[in-house]
């Protein structure tokens, strides 16, 4: 295995065009009649086809941590063996540790300590099929993530058949309170890192930063829907077209909502600035911010970086998209 932090190189490849979904929630169902996890059924759909912009090409953008902390996403080279994902064990033994290792690599953070591990292996054919899809309370998905331990990593399925699908739906996993109330409520290691910061907050003042990221790397080449991340310096206000919403999660003491937000159409396409890595290979992974407290108190610091799997044109006879993604807390 190495770790490394060096952007992923450059060649060329032709301009994509991609079909983007935008949403807002439809909060007429609550929380607690969906599964876990499980965004709400989307009103005000609008689909979009816009260019995506290569990373590989891209000359605009800044790269490594700095890119991270400005953009809110960036690509790294992570060579690792995929028997450190065979089984639950070698993930819970070698792959979480890496991973944890690389984000306190590239941001400099304390420490990184993962929360859950995601394989997404299906053909996105629920969410393409019926666009008022969510995943209902005693569902699947909802008795797949209830039988999921509480107190370390979750992991889910990787056997294709029970994996999750392409997440269609523009989005991003925590707003700052649900990254506050994940480290309140999620797992006890969580609580004793957040601490000080939890508390310094709850008393108005600053106190020491947390973030959350996702790490996601292919399990192949990526040959149909690529995960792609919205430029938080994109010239639209991307604030405005943020819409919050809340989902049921597992906790160490019990449930509790956890709040993030679904992505609406901009004003003018062009406001969104998407981008993608052309043929995303296992080793070129994508770090995406979630949340972070220094975006309250530096405007250069990016907020989030919302994200989905949009439908790119052409690729429909492909095989499916095969990924694994860690959601990782940071704690400085």
């Amino acid at each position: 295995m190495s770790v490394t932090t060096t952007a992923t190189t450059t060649t060329s490849a032709p301009a994509v065009e991609a079909i983007f979904r935008y949403e807002e929630p439809d909060r007429s169902v609550p929380a607690e009649e969906r599964s876990l996890f499980s965004r709400p059924a989307p009103r005000n759909v609008r689909e979009e086809k816009l260019t995506l912009n290569d990373y590989r090409t891209d000359t605009k953008l800044a790269k490594g941590a700095e890119g991270l902390h400005k953009h809110g996403f960036t690509v790294v080279e992570h060579h690792i063996d995929p028997s450190a994902w065979a089984t639950e064990e070698d993930i819970l033994q070698t792959y979480i540790p890496a991973v944890q290792e690389l984000v306190e690599t590239v941001t400099g953070c304390k420490t990184a300590i993962v929360n859950n591990v995601a394989f997404r292996r299906k053909k996105a054919r629920e969410y393409d099929a019926d666009r008022t899809f969510y995943h209902p309370r005693g569902g699947e998905m909802d008795k797949m993530i209830s039988a999921l331990p509480s107190d370390r990593p979750m992991i889910s399925p990787q056997e294709p058949e029970r994996s999750l699908e392409p997440a269609r739906a523009l989005h991003v996993d925590y707003t700052l309170k649900g990254l506050r109330d994940t480290i309140k409520y999620c797992r006890a290691d969580f609580a004793e890192a957040g601490a000080e910061a939890i508390k310094a907050y709850e008393a108005g003042n600053r106190g020491p930063r947390v973030a959350a990221y996702s790490v996601w790397r292919p399990l192949k080449t990526v040959k149909r829907d690529p995960i792609a991340v919205l430029n938080w310096k994109s010239p639209g206000n991307i604030h405005n077209d943020l819409h919050t919403f809340d989902y049921r999660a597992k906790g160490f003491q019990g449930e509790y909502l956890l709040e993030a937000y679904t992505i609406s159409r901009p004003q003018k396409p062009a406001d969104h600035e998407w981008y993608y890595v052309s043929e995303q290979k296992p080793h070129e992974v994508m770090m995406i911010k979630f949340a972070d407290t220094d975006s309250e108190h530096d405007k250069d610091v990016a907020a989030a970086g919302g994200h989905g799997s949009p439908f790119v044109v052409g690729t429909e006879d492909e095989e499916p998209r095969e990924s694994i993604e860690a959601r990782v807390l940071a704690f400085w």
